[in-house]
């Protein structure tokens, strides 16, 4: 059996990656499966509640934050029901993005459109899913799962 000295060099540059990347925490990503990176994801919502009655504000602020070592990042929302808001200085205009948008960074607004649910939800009214790519190679670099409960005559977010 003939093996090419690139072959086996690519072979050994895997396993040693693999072997280090594990003990520094960083990962590679391996043909269609995810292994981790060193940084994290999070979502920060503010106002975390919303009542459409409310002047203040158009729906639930989102803002994405993934602190690792990728300089730019792609944020992909996807809502199972309401919808995605824009709504930014300078003159505060609301834009409809639909139930997936796309950004690099900055607040979002989740919004309910439609009847009011009546009395409280005991499961969630809505599923919002966040993935964060890396802008240059498109590489996936995590995920966040957030619900939207209604209670209390308001629309509450979470994290899982």
């Amino acid at each position: 059996m003939r093996i090419h000295t690139t072959t086996l060099s690519g072979v050994i540059f895997l396993a040693l990656a693999c072997l280090i990347g594990g003990a520094l925490g960083s990962s590679l990503p391996l043909q269609g499966v995810t292994i981790h990176t060193n940084g994290t994801l999070s979502i920060t919502a503010d106002p975390s509640e919303y009542s459409p009655s409310m002047s203040s504000t158009v729906g639930i602020g989102l803002t994405p934050l993934y602190e690792g070592s990728t300089s730019q990042v792609v944020y992909r929302w996807k809502t199972t029901r309401g919808t995605f808001l824009s709504w930014s200085p300078p003159d505060y205009k609301v834009i409809t993005l639909g139930k997936k948008t796309v950004n690099s960074g900055g607040k979002v607004y989740w919004a309910w459109r439609g009847k009011i649910p009546q009395g409280p939800i005991k499961e969630p009214l809505a599923v919002i899913n966040l993935v964060a790519t890396d802008a240059a190679s498109g590489k996936r670099l995590g995920g966040k799962t957030g619900y939207i409960t209604y209670s209390d005559n308001l629309f509450h977010f979470s994290l899982q």
